[in-house]
Order: structure tokens, then C-alpha cells, then sequence
């Protein structure tokens, strides 16, 4: 079936863009993390500040 193929490929394009921008968000929130570490570090300051994955929720959604 032309249709059903064609939304078939659709949905797996739509898939495949939306975890680029999760991946992408996570990427950023670690750089900006990192970034914020490195800077306490420069300045000898302490760094306490959890890791971005700490307030994500758990894989199995639990």
C-alpha cells in the first residue's frame, strides 16, 4: 500500500528529527553545565551543582 508506506516513512522522519533536537537539548544543557564547572574550577570556587541528568526523569519513566 503506497499511503500506508509513505506514512510509515513519515512518521519514521519525524522520529528520527525529534530525537536530533532531544539529543541536541541534552548536549546543551551538558556543555552549559560544563561550562559553569570549569568556571567555578578557573576561580578555585566550589562546584556543587548537580549533573543535568540528576532532574531528568528515570528511562523507564518511573
Amino acid at each position: 500500500m503506497v499511503l500506508g508506506g509513505a506514512l510509515q516513512e513519515a512518521l519514521k522522519r519525524r522520529r528520527e528529527r525529534q530525537i536530533a533536537e532531544a539529543r541536541a537539548e541534552v548536549n546543551d544543557r551538558w556543555r552549559a553545565w560544563n561550562s559553569r564547572r570549569l568556571a567555578a574550577l578557573a576561580k578555585g570556587e566550589p562546584f556543587d551543582e548537580p549533573t543535568p541528568d540528576d532532574d531528568a526523569p528515570p528511562a523507564n519513566g518511573q
